[in-house]
């Protein structure tokens, strides 16, 4: 896996219309993008929410989170029905949207696998490979640009974890994906091995990680089974649960 030269910014837009109303600010997240965001009981969850809910909360604004599926997300925001969060800014919705000031930053890895690697450089190397995106998604304009000429074959999944899992089948040449400090990456291995994924956030970050919490907070949202999470750059914690789960398999295996 290699970094792709883009580098989105997570902004939370909101129409003119919108903006002016009264009442509380009510914003949608899609609902099926974990540990960015996701829903869990009803409730927007993930480490997009808990961003928005700490900034409205510093401006003292009473704020009403929304999990809805991308699309209806991003209709009810063109509708001036809602503002939306965790979107990418790009030339296009700059057009239509008011962005607030840049909340959350990510980098961006293109993965491929070890049996058909991929030699990556610049955007013209994935000119006629099969992309896994996320649907609704925007991956800067230079890409956005390619896909709508046909230059890049782009094909769009509900999560990074099913591309991944296409990728791994031999139906996609790369996968386009969030890079793995903020959290991302353990929900993305659980749904790929059958084994408990041991989770370690770590203190060493970009944008806006605070010091780990960005990836702690990702990780304790994770909808994915399976997963247990330590404290921020706690390995021995992790190792010794490592321990703890290899020595109750082996006690638990039946005599030769």
């Amino acid at each position: 896996m290699k970094l792709i030269s883009l580098i989105p910014a997570i902004l939370l837009s909101a129409s003119a219309t919108f903006a002016s109303a009264a009442g509380p600010v009510i914003i949608d997240l899609d609902s099926a993008n974990a540990p960015f965001m996701s829903v869990k009981d009803g409730k927007a969850v993930g480490i997009y929410p808990a961003i928005i809910q700490a900034a409205f909360k510093h401006m003292n604004v009473a704020v009403t989170l929304q999990p809805e599926p991308w699309k209806r997300a991003l209709e009810e925001t063109d509708n001036g029905k809602a503002g939306i969060g965790g979107v990418y800014k790009n030339a296009d919705r700059e057009k239509k949207y008011d962005f607030s000031d840049k909340l959350f930053t990510e980098k961006i890895q293109v993965f491929y696998s070890k049996t058909a690697p991929v030699a990556f450089g610049r955007l013209d190397d994935l000119k006629g490979k099969k992309v896994g995106v996320i649907r609704g998604w925007s991956y800067g304009d230079d890409f956005d640009e390619a896909r709508k000429t046909g230059a890049v074959i782009a094909e769009d999944g509900d999560s990074d974890e099913g591309n991944i899992r296409k990728l791994d089948a031999g139906h996609l040449d790369v996968v386009i994906a969030v890079a793995g400090m903020e959290g991302a990456l353990p929900s993305v291995v659980t749904g790929l091995v059958e084994v408990p994924v041991i989770a370690v956030p770590t203190s060493v970050g970009y944008g806006a990680s605070f010091h780990g919490l960005a990836a702690l907070l990702g990780m304790l949202s994770a909808c994915a089974s399976g997963i247990a999470v330590v404290n921020i750059d706690n390995g021995f914690g992790a190792g010794y649960l490592a321990a703890l789960i290899l020595r109750g398999r082996k006690s638990a295996s039946p005599a030769p």
